[in-house]
């Protein structure tokens, strides 16, 4: 009777086994080279692209339900390369992004449905830049983007900690704060120092013992996501000087 159970076991821990080689084998991407399809459930093309030695090779194509092209992407050895399109539903144009070895790279133009340019922006190496254009209703450029505003608060004396809080002039979707310079192209890089945020409020503290004493030039960068959801770069320099 043992054996019977020891040997019903070892059935069921193969079964289950199994089981998880073919979960994991479904979950696994086809890297066989050629030309592949996939489909939505009702059978209709969802997506298209050509594998090359393991790799996305091309164009690929996505599709709306309707069957229109929803975004055209291109592949070199794996790595996004060159133009993109994205598409409204109806097949309009919507956006057009420049891509070098898998990053974004130059302008990426958004367009109304009506086929006008809605907004210019500028990236290096997957970052964003100074230089945004947004383009209106009536046709002008907007020039109100928000700016930075820097509020000090002087707390030395009571509790020897001497705050500065950022916030922006208009209303924006989101806001990252840094401490530091943009490249030399104007762009955001990895030298730039974050700062905490909370309610898009940006809070630096410093403290000082008695008799202590700071003097120094910040600039602040604030990374804004506007209403059209594009990100505008604004700066700021700001002087501190501090005794306690």
């Amino acid at each position: 009777m043992r054996l019977i159970l020891i040997f019903i076991c070892a059935i069921l821990l193969m079964s289950c086994e199994t089981k998880r080689k073919d979960i994991k084998s479904k979950k696994k991407a086809d890297t066989t080279d050629g030309f592949k399809k996939y489909y939505y459930t009702d059978g209709k093309i969802k997506t298209e692209l050509t594998i090359l030695k393991g790799k996305r090779n091309g164009l690929a194509r996505t599709y709306y339900k309707n069957g229109k092209v929803s975004l055209e992407m291109n592949y070199v050895n794996g790595k996004r390369e060159g133009l993109s399109k994205r598409y409204f539903e109806d097949g309009t144009l919507y956006q057009e992004t420049n891509y070098k070895d898998d990053k974004i790279e130059g302008e990426r133009k958004k367009y109304k449905e009506n086929g006008s340019l809605m907004s210019v922006a500028r990236f290096e190496k997957d970052q964003p830049c100074l230089g945004l254009r947004e383009i209106l209703l009536d046709g002008t450029l907007k020039d109100n983007f928000p700016k930075i505003l820097v509020t000090p608060v002087d707390r030395l004396k009571r509790e020897g900690v001497y705050q500065i809080n950022l916030s922006l002039t208009e209303s924006a979707r989101s806001v990252k704060y840094y401490i530091g310079n943009l490249s030399s192209t104007g762009c955001i890089t990895n030298s730039l120092i974050g700062i905490e945020t909370n309610n898009k409020i940006g809070t630096i503290k410093y403290t000082l013992p008695p008799g202590g004493f700071m003097m120094q030039e910040l600039n602040f960068v604030a990374e804004i996501e506007t209403r059209m959801g594009n990100t505008y770069l604004a700066q700021k320099k700001f002087y501190v000087s501090i005794e306690n």
